[in-house]
């Protein structure tokens, strides 16, 4: 692979913030991997740290067996309902179904809702 800036010479690498190849004399290197110009590692810095955020993020059940057998009831019955009627309406029951398997709602975070029962200790 050929360098853009420097076509004789060869690529060694691929940035991750541009996603262009450069060559060993155009390198910027840093704890958190290599980029092609300062610029660059300044993109490339907190998109890495993203990415680690989001890696480290396990996504918690919030829902209790109860919440999630009645959206399971529900989505079920919409879905047929909109088969039935021969509608895409009946895909507003996938959602409930996939939280219910999931055990999750994401609308459910940003109120703190949580409706998981625990065993006091």
């Amino acid at each position: 692979m050929k360098y853009f800036n420097h076509p004789a010479g060869d690529a060694i690498a691929i940035c991750k913030a541009c996603g262009r190849a450069f060559c060993a004399e155009c390198v910027l290197e840093s704890e958190k991997g290599v980029a092609c110009q300062q610029s660059c590692a300044k993109v490339r810095d907190p998109l890495i740290k993203l990415i680690i955020s989001a890696k480290e993020y396990k996504m918690q059940k919030n829902m209790g067996a109860s919440d999630r057998i009645f959206r399971l009831a529900v989505g079920l019955a919409i879905i047929i309902i909109g088969l039935v009627a021969k509608s895409w309406w009946g895909l507003i029951g996938i959602p409930l179904m996939a939280t219910a398997a999931l055990g999750h709602c994401p609308a459910y975070l940003p109120f703190k809702i949580n409706t998981c029962t625990f065993e006091k200790k």
